[in-house]
């Protein structure tokens, strides 16, 4: 089965359910009880918001007024880290237009949230943050409707799955029902690297307010300093049962019988030729069937080499030491 099909199986049985279908059983993102909700419009260069923190009421505001409004509601650095939500990537980017706009502001407070903004843009780059949360992309991410493709893309597709209004309230619903579940702990590293460049920007802020950081287009913060990674959401998820399920059908999971192993590594006999896996790769891999993630032995290594033999694919494995590996005409993934 291509991955293809196994998308068109999952939408015919969305039709018939009459619901949408998880592609992703984890949360993607833990819902900040304080985020600020967003909604943007930009209409011959004047920018006009809609802004709220969680369900409260919303603030509605324009120009320079909408970086006041942020500071009010916390896109600050001198307070806790604010999540910020979003319906789609154009809220974000007509945000991103004003605040450059006013970063040179002599008001304090409409220029600190601008650089607040500019530290949004920024995460916003790195999947798995909840420092940004783009419903609409979550919402693809973790779920597939009976709709075609290209409607999943719209902001009212989903608020008619979901059966959330427009607005900041609707807003507030509609990432509820995206935070809802167990978040995947694989995410918890990028969440603690969203706290930490925030320290590290608010740092950098005080220092350039004191005079002792160049500003402008050519400053350097700490946030490049960061242990940060612009990787796929899918290298971060593999825990996660449905996601594995559908990525066999992608070619980025396989399974097969360890055939036969060395001093430098052992041999796989996949089940499916149609494996992404290439020399050089770094693998992650696991004991057992597809289903056995969560309670086998993992192992890191790297493909050295891929091969057909008798309308069979052979990976073999280097780099995992021996107490690691599969028994020999055992199952792994």
């Amino acid at each position: 089965m291509t991955v293809e099909f196994y998308d068109l199986a999952q939408r015919i049985y969305a039709q018939r359910s009459g619901h949408p279908v998880l592609r992703v059983a984890g949360a993607l993102f833990v819902l900040d009880p304080q985020a600020i909700m967003l909604t943007a419009t930009q209409t011959r260069g004047v920018v006009t918001a809609s802004v709220a923190v969680a369900d409260q009421p919303a603030t509605q505001v324009s120009g320079m007024g909408v970086l006041r409004a942020l500071a009010a509601a916390g896109a600050r650095f001198d307070a806790p880290m604010r999540q910020l939500v979003v319906a789609g990537a154009s809220d974000l980017t007509a945000l991103v237009g004003l605040a450059r706009a006013h970063s040179g502001s002599d008001d304090p407070a409409s220029r600190e949230a601008a650089a607040v903004v500019g530290w949004w843009a920024d995460r916003a780059g790195y999947p798995g943050t909840s420092a940004v949360v783009d419903l609409c992309a979550h919402s693809r991410q973790r779920y597939i409707t009976a709709a075609v493709p290209a409607a999943e893309r719209s902001a009212e597709h989903w608020r008619s799955v979901f059966a959330v209004g427009e607005g900041t309230a609707g807003l507030w619903r509609w990432a509820q029902h995206l935070a809802n579940g167990t978040p995947l702990t694989a995410l918890n590293q990028v969440r603690a690297d969203d706290e930490y460049s925030f320290k590290a920007a608010a740092s950098a802020t005080v220092m350039a307010r004191i005079g002792l950081l160049p500003t402008g287009p050519g400053r350097s913060d700490g946030t490049t300093a960061a242990l940060r990674h612009r990787g796929s959401v899918g290298e971060r998820i593999a825990g996660d049962r449905l996601w594995r399920h559908r990525a066999v059908h992608t070619g980025h999971v396989t399974g097969g019988e360890m055939v036969s192993a060395n001093r430098a590594g052992f041999t796989v006999r996949c089940e499916r030729m149609d494996c992404r896996l290439r020399e050089g790769n770094s693998v992650c891999g696991w004991h057992g069937g597809i289903d056995s993630y969560e309670r086998s032995v993992t192992f890191i290594g790297e493909i050295a080499d891929t091969s057909a033999c008798q309308s069979a694919l052979l990976l073999t494995v280097t780099g995992v030491r021996v107490e690691s590996r599969p028994a020999s005409g055992s199952g792994c993934h």
